[in-house]
């Protein structure tokens, strides 16, 4: 599982989103890899206005105290969880589109492989 904690306030988690989406596309068609997106928003009206915008295909929740449960200090924030359910790697922030995407298919090849 791809898990990422965003919000719709946050500049950088906004210009991450795009990409989310790009890898929740290249990774579609396997069934051994979701991806999910926990919205830090505490006005799910808001969000959903913000939502209905956009076309994103990966599940989105509205963050219930999962961001507490994972330790997340900072947004945007993306685990890579194993089949096991452990967190096999963290990243914190965005560093623009090629080092993103790049780094976040290694990673989640490597936990595939586990």
């Amino acid at each position: 599982m791809v898990l990422n904690f965003w919000a719709t306030n946050c500049g950088p988690c906004i210009a991450e989103m795009p990409h989310y989406q790009g890898l929740a596309d290249a990774y579609a068609d396997r069934d051994d890899v979701t991806f999910l997106a926990i919205s830090q928003d505490a006005d799910s009206t808001m969000l959903k206005q913000w939502l209905s915008e956009r076309s994103y295909t990966f599940d989105i929740a509205q963050d219930a105290g999962a961001g507490i449960q994972f330790g997340v200090t900072g947004i945007p924030t993306t685990f890579v969880i194993g089949p096991r359910g452990r967190i096999q790697y963290r990243l914190v922030g965005f560093s623009g589109e090629k080092a993103y995407t790049s780094s976040m298919k290694k990673r989640i090849e490597r936990v595939a492989q586990l």
